[in-house]
């Protein structure tokens, strides 16, 4: 058998790709500075990763506490309260209270938005 005829080795994987059921809807990526105010911690600055309808993740200066209640001043909206439902380090999941409509949400990713 020459170099040409050897075999080649073949390589395959499989991707499979799921949602998370724990998820209500897809979150887009923003960079939005916003304060952020708690009733463990005082008011102060954080940054606004993605977000969707129904909460944000949000980078902190210091670690929130998990089930806290916390309020995000969205840009242009009213402060907006939410509980943390996760804390990995500085980032954290925040669940809105009340959701986002279609049109406050679309108004802040046209400002805040990236582009991918």
């Amino acid at each position: 058998m020459t170099e040409d005829e050897q075999e080649k080795p073949i390589f395959s994987a499989e991707i499979n790709i799921r949602t998370d059921p724990r998820r209500k809807s897809i979150r887009a990526g923003v960079a939005m500075e916003v304060e952020i105010d708690g009733n463990t911690f005082s008011r102060g600055i954080c940054r606004v990763i993605d977000i969707s309808r129904f909460g944000a993740r949000v980078l902190t200066y210091s670690p929130l506490e998990h089930k806290s209640s916390v309020g995000i001043a969205l840009p242009g909206f009213l402060v907006r309260k939410a509980e943390v439902v996760w804390v990995s380090d500085l980032e954290s999941g925040c669940q809105f209270a009340t959701p986002l409509t279609k049109l406050e949400l679309e108004e802040l990713l046209a400002r805040y938005g990236i582009k991918r």
